[in-house]
């Protein structure tokens, strides 16, 4: 089953009316929202490879 379609499923009869908002808000409550995250001593940013990858699944996801 794709994911869109769980997606769709999960956020039947809820408040969310689309399947971005609900993506939207899984991220901000993954991420949070308390400001800036403060980054990890042990781990720098994304690089540029790391970050091209997240971009493309996203677009391939339909995000972007």
């Amino acid at each position: 089953m794709e994911l869109a379609e769980r997606i769709k499923r999960r956020i039947r009869g809820t408040g969310f009316t689309s399947l971005s908002s609900y993506v939207a808000f899984v991220l901000r409550e993954i991420l949070g929202q308390d400001g800036p995250e403060k980054p990890d001593p042990g781990r720098d940013t994304l690089g540029k490879a790391e970050k091209s990858e997240l971009l493309r699944r996203l677009k391939n996801l339909g995000y972007i």
